[in-house]
């Protein structure tokens, strides 16, 4: 009988052993709370580094998962409003599906995330063409025309260019299209250039934190400028609301852009936490 135990209790070590060589992790990982200010939000990666200076885990779990926030379910507070630095080192030959599973991995290991997906029928847009481009909408021409952004309101700088020789940077989680062309989005504006109605679908999507289904049926690029009122009200410069007599978002889609948005409801995958904790720092 002792020898049928202790089998036992090698087989469940050398499994265990096992899924845990068969899980794809980081070849290394730094994770620190953030106290040295504001800085990129979002996560990239470079050459073999991925890079997050200033996000929260609620931003983590999203890319890890590769979903939208709307679809990250439940979770304390702070989940939304700690912000971390990782830095990681990405083994050689690494795709971003396996990147995903690296960071999964490490949610795991040091936020002791505990997390599952399932389906739930949750409110959803369908984006709808209205028959006719708006005064704002208008097809992409072969080179990038320039934006300009509204009086009194500074350009949000590009992100610094990569130092010489190093590898371009890809910013995980973002829309897909065609990075090609400048795209300005900021409180209660999104001006955009040789960018898909999908693209577009995916940006108003981050807005009203609802998934949108693109079903113009427009295809190829377009140039827009889109003005509206966001529901939290407007953008602020030196205390002066600015552009606080825009129409709200679905006004400003049908009269600017020749497009509607329709309200419905249908199946969702979402991700709900079941357990987390803060961090173990190195």
């Amino acid at each position: 009988m002792k020898r049928l135990a202790c089998a036992g209790l090698l087989l469940a070590a050398a499994v265990a052993g096992a899924d845990a060589q068969s899980r794809r992790v980081f070849d290394a990982a730094s994770v620190k709370r953030n106290t040295a200010g504001p800085g990129p939000g979002v996560v990239a990666i470079t050459g073999n580094r991925l890079s997050a200076p200033f996000v929260t885990l609620r931003e983590l779990i999203r890319v890890a998962y590769g979903v939208n926030e709307h679809q990250v379910v439940g979770g304390p507070g702070w989940l939304g409003t700690d912000r971390f630095e990782v830095s990681a080192s990405i083994p050689a030959g690494a795709n971003a599906e396996s990147i995903r599973e690296m960071l999964r991995a490490l949610l795991e290991d040091r936020f002791a995330l505990a997390a599952h997906t399932e389906t739930r029928d949750l409110s959803r847009y369908d984006l709808l063409f209205s028959g006719r481009l708006g005064p704002k909408l208008r097809p992409a021409g072969p080179e990038c025309a320039p934006i300009t952004v509204p009086a009194g309101i500074p350009m949000p700088p590009p992100p610094p260019p990569p130092p010489a020789g190093a590898a371009p940077m890809i910013v995980l989680g973002q829309a897909p299209g065609n990075s090609r062309c400048p795209t300005a989005i900021m409180r209660g504006f999104i001006l955009a250039r040789d960018t898909t109605i999908e693209t577009l679908a995916y940006m108003l999507m981050r807005e009203l934190q609802r998934p949108v289904a693109d079903r113009t049926q427009l295809n190829g690029s377009y140039d827009f400028d889109l003005s509206y009122l966001p529901d939290s009200g407007p953008m602020t410069i030196n205390g002066q609301a600015v552009n606080a007599d825009a129409p709200p978002l679905s006004t400003a889609l049908r009269e600017q852009l020749g497009l509607r948005l329709d309200g419905t409801h249908g199946p969702v995958e979402v991700v709900v936490i079941d357990r987390v904790a803060a961090p173990t720092e190195n």
